[in-house]
């Protein structure tokens, strides 16, 4: 019993030194929220790897990681970047292996994979972490983050052209965002409608690319009807691809002799453009003004054919 007792008055004395950085800086308080963006990472993270030197902790390895990781996303340089990310990869670890019941590290170490584009390592550890982070899902928005890595995988299939595989991606993703909505994620903020818009904006795009007119046009209204209150619709030239698909949709029915649907398809490709005249870079307003009277001289041969009546 003695030396059980000198054993836990050691193991208490070094855990007391180790926290005596956090101390030092005031930071004692180790349980509850904390607000990482905010915090000054010239003094956090030199106060927990010294702490850390002293003895490990799986919270402070936790926060740690977090300061890493703001860290390499702040970077300019890409050495300092991959620095950081390494970093924070390594104190993420030390995080789950001493704590593996904590999501917080897997879901920030999953981050971490996907900003490095090691996008199978950071599926796996989702899908890991999926039933630990369910209940938090409204803070942790760990299944809307996996979603948005399925849309980053199925660009990546898009680029290295194999579409059936991206396909298979933007799927994945949205049913990781309904799954994510489900468990509270639109309760706070609108990160959610954003990323879900992005997603299918995307998909459309692609579909239209493929002359999947049909099923790219639910993917516009889908993304339109959640991002209505998104401000960055604009931003992400929504309504010009839009124009361009009815444009292109129009001229495929003109193909098919189908003229009064090409005709409607042609109105709609007018008002989409006008709606994305107010984000239109400048440097691109010669070649917009190009397009708005190519769709004008269709509209108007309806017109001149009957065909418009």
């Amino acid at each position: 019993l003695l030396l059980l007792g000198v054993g836990a008055c050691g193991l208490g004395a070094q855990q007391l030194w180790a926290g005596m950085p956090l101390l030092e800086n005031r930071k004692g308080k180790e349980d509850g929220a904390w607000k990482p963006l905010e915090a000054d990472k010239s003094i956090m993270i030199p106060m927990f790897e010294k702490s850390l030197a002293r003895a490990p902790h799986w919270k402070r390895y936790q926060r740690l990681g977090i300061l890493y990781k703001l860290a390499a996303e702040q970077a300019e340089e890409e050495e300092e970047k991959r620095k950081y990310y390494g970093l924070a990869e390594a104190v993420c670890i030390a995080s789950i292996a001493r704590h593996p019941y904590a999501p917080v590290s897997s879901i920030n170490l999953a981050s971490i994979y996907t900003s490095l584009e090691r996008f199978d390592e950071a599926d796996a550890l989702y899908a890991s972490t999926s039933e630990m982070a369910s209940a938090r899902e409204p803070w942790f928005k760990m299944h809307m983050h996996w979603a948005v890595l399925h849309h980053k995988m199925a660009m990546k299939a898009i680029r290295e052209q194999q579409p059936e595989s991206a396909q298979t991606h933007f799927d994945r993703a949205y049913e990781l965002f309904e799954l994510s909505d489900e468990k509270g994620a639109r309760l706070r903020k609108n990160e959610w409608r954003e990323a879900y818009a992005q997603c299918l904006l995307a998909n459309a795009i692609y579909l239209d690319r493929q002359r999947r007119f049909e099923e790219a046009q639910a993917m516009y209204e889908k993304a339109e009807e959640y991002a209505q209150n998104w401000t960055a619709l604009g931003e992400a030239r929504f309504h010009f691809h839009q124009s361009q698909h009815y444009y292109n949709h129009g001229f495929a029915l003109w193909q098919n002799r189908r003229p009064s649907e090409a005709y409607q398809m042609m109105l709609k490709a007018e008002k989409s453009l006008l709606r994305d005249e107010p984000f239109a870079p400048e440097a691109e307003q010669s070649a917009t003004e190009a397009y708005m009277l190519e769709i004008k001289k269709f509209i108007q041969f309806f017109k001149d054919t009957g065909i418009a009546n």
